[in-house]
């Protein structure tokens, strides 16, 4: 079972799973092989969560457009629903990297992981801001992960996020392997099986404009050298990310 705890209470959350589910079934996995599990939803208390985990495979950890970490600050009812993912998804956290259950934690998924592990989660700078299709590189321990095997040294992927997860001292227990050209911390692992990503290896290019358009007022703010990454279709064929999530499925389900 993959289990997928989502985050979204928009029409982006049934995007999120098709586009989860377009990759799994290619790589063999059914409809009934994946379980969604919405932080939100009044039907799960976390005792039933951590019980579904413990079923698992492995996990995804999804993103979010409607809600960051750059509400903390206001006084809205969005600063109120932050504040109660951060309530409930902490023991799911803390239950994940205990057990080292298999964790692919992606955007607002990768984000919440650094926030537990100590990190700043740093809003409100452009370099904080990337939208559409960037170049991230590995580092010598990405080269080596099995999670990028079959991957360039460099190569692009898609982006979606306003924050970043900034360390001001990479703990011991996690090792780095991409980084990008304007958001620093692209990709880390936590022991032998939890991984995080601030980049979309789920969305292919289409899949990622119809991301965007679903939250083009959330975009409005950002710079227009930004959106033209997104619209410009030198980047179409350059999209080598969703070989990290063909990876990860192939690693913890192998039939």
């Amino acid at each position: 079972m993959l289990t997928v705890i989502q985050f979204r209470t928009d029409k982006s959350g049934p995007h999120e799973l098709q586009c989860i589910f377009n990759k799994a079934q290619k790589n063999g996995l059914k409809w009934f092989d994946i379980y969604p599990v919405n932080i939100f939803s009044p039907l799960w208390n976390i005792s039933e969560i951590l019980d579904i985990l413990s079923q698992s495979k492995a996990v995804i950890l999804g993103g979010s457009g409607e809600h960051g970490f750059y509400q903390l600050g206001t006084q809205s009812k969005r600063k109120n629903e932050m504040e109660l993912i951060l309530d409930r998804i902490k023991p799911i956290l803390e239950f994940v990297v205990k057990k080292d259950i298999p964790t692919l934690a992606i955007c607002f998924g990768h984000q919440l992981l650094g926030w537990y592990l100590g990190a700043r989660v740093l809003s409100g700078k452009p370099e904080f801001k990337e939208v559409g299709f960037f170049k991230i590189s590995l580092t010598t321990q990405g080269k080596g992960d099995p999670l990028f095997a079959g991957m360039p040294n460099s190569f692009y992927v898609s982006e979606g996020h306003k924050s970043a997860v900034v360390f001001d001292r990479i703990p011991n227990s996690v090792k780095v392997l991409a980084t990008g050209e304007r958001t620093y911390l692209q990709a880390f692992k936590l022991r032998n099986n939890v991984y995080s990503l601030q980049f979309h290896p789920e969305l292919t290019y289409k899949e990622n404009i119809e991301r965007f358009n679903m939250f083009a007022d959330e975009y409005a703010s950002v710079p227009d050298e930004l959106k033209e990454r997104l619209l410009d279709f030198q980047y179409k064929d350059q999209i080598k990310a969703n070989m990290v999530f063909d990876n990860f499925l192939k690693l913890y389900f192998a039939r």
